[in-house]
């Protein structure tokens, strides 16, 4: 797991608020069309130009558990353009582990029953302004288009692959000199937006 997923899950952990008891593993790549992929070309450009370093750090999932070891199912959703359905027999497990939250770290928009199997629904960090639609990678379009302010927000997901809920929200400075630095800050943000309201 990326630093700035790994630390605000870690931190509500150590704390007593939530317990991480199952992950979802994707095992098959996302597809990409050439022109889907230009954008990232040009992101790991703007990376390498950037002064400063990609900041790279990961964490295994694992360390969230209190056992040291996380149970992992692994998944080969169904994908559409934007989509990614998660096969009965990983819903089947998911269910059984009976979870208040699923939180949609990797996975496209997740469409289907995976949406209903939770007690309170599906969360997940959104980069960018819902007013401006674009696939990803949101920063990319951020800096391409020279937005005001870099914007980061947690949802929480519906059944009609609509926003039900946002319960977080930050604003960040566009250093256009450097990529890698607007990108750590970005993430920075969703570190400060952890969801505290869990625990209520």
């Amino acid at each position: 797991m990326a630093w700035y997923n790994f630390e605000p899950l870690k931190s509500l952990v150590d704390e007593g608020v939530v317990e991480v008891c199952i992950a979802i593993q994707r095992n098959i790549k996302q597809k990409r069309s050439v022109l889907k992929s230009i954008p990232l070309i040009n992101q790991k450009i703007f990376s390498f130009l950037s002064r400063t370093k990609s900041n790279a750090k990961h964490y295994s999932i694992h360390d969230l558990s209190k056992h040291g070891s996380m149970p992992t199912i692994m998944s080969i959703p169904k994908q559409g353009e934007y989509t990614e359905e998660i096969e009965d027999s990983v819903i089947e497990k998911i269910e059984a582990a009976d979870l208040d939250y699923l939180l949609n770290i990797g996975f496209r928009a997740l469409t289907g029953k995976i949406l209903s199997i939770t007690r309170n629904g599906v969360l997940f960090f959104h980069y960018g302004n819902n007013a401006i639609q674009h696939d990803k990678p949101t920063l990319y379009w951020q800096f391409a288009e020279q937005w005001e302010s870099s914007v980061v927000t947690l949802q929480l997901l519906n059944e009609h692959l609509n926003v039900d809920k946002v319960v977080g929200e930050g604003y960040g400075t566009l250093f256009y000199w450097d990529y890698n630095l607007t990108k750590r800050k970005s993430n920075g943000m969703a570190v400060l937006n952890r969801p505290d309201f869990i625990g209520g």
